[in-house]
């Protein structure tokens, strides 16, 4: 595979690894997160984890974004098929398009959610994720039994009917994060659909938003 979108505005001797080098592997599990994307030196997490540390802190934005999505295509590429656990916590939408071009028919759980990053990471996420991203998400890969986007900058946040649909689209849907994510603070609404569309539900975050009994007693009926 031959990245050469990324190729054209990365010159190598600059910017890292080619990105058209792709990883062959059988991973099951892979975490690009900003915590390794720090200047401190990586360590082997274990597990089939690939932990990757370039020192960005300074560089433009667009060279730490071009890097990190370089880094994330090098190691995912070569694993779609077997890939169930897919950690990018913090990465927002700088590996979104990227990420939607994958075939990952076995993708369980998904993390997208945003910790608190700082330097050039901050830069880097000042740019929030485009409306209708969870609706894309859940169309992309209804494999998915797990999903966090908490706290992540969502252009307008997200709607009920978004919910809706990925509940809809992943039918398996077992764990999801929605903090300070929606539209609106009164999650009502999207917990009566849970309720009907996803009732395998187990876990549910919903930090920073308000909800009204005769939602959570619907919703502890239907996820019984």
């Amino acid at each position: 595979m031959v990245a050469s979108w990324l190729a054209e505005r990365r010159p190598p001797a600059k910017r890292g690894p080619e990105p058209w080098i792709v990883m062959q592997t059988r991973l099951t599990h892979l975490a690009i997160t900003c915590e390794a994307l720090s200047d401190e030196p990586s360590e082997d997490s274990g597990g089939g984890f690939i932990p990757y540390a370039p020192h960005v802190r300074g560089r433009r934005t667009r060279e730490a974004r071009d890097s990190v999505t370089s880094i994330f295509m090098m190691c995912a590429v070569g694993c779609q098929q077997t890939l169930t656990h897919l950690d990018l916590t913090g990465l927002g939408p700088i590996v979104l398009p990227a990420l939607v071009c994958l075939d990952l028919p076995v993708l369980q759980l998904l993390r997208l959610g945003l910790e608190r990053p700082s330097g050039a990471w901050a830069d880097a996420h000042s740019e929030p994720w485009h409306k209708n991203t969870l609706s894309l998400l859940g169309g992309c890969f209804p494999t998915l039994t797990g999903l966090d986007i908490g706290y992540a900058n969502v252009r307008g946040g997200v709607s009920f009917e978004e919910v809706e649909t990925l509940a809809t689209c992943c039918e398996g849907l077992r764990h999801l994060d929605l903090s300070m994510v929606m539209t609106y603070r009164d999650f009502s609404p999207s917990l009566v659909s849970l309720s009907k569309q996803a009732p395998n539900l187990t876990s549910l975050a919903i930090h920073g938003l308000n909800l009204q009994t005769h939602a959570l007693e619907t919703f502890a009926r239907g996820c019984a």
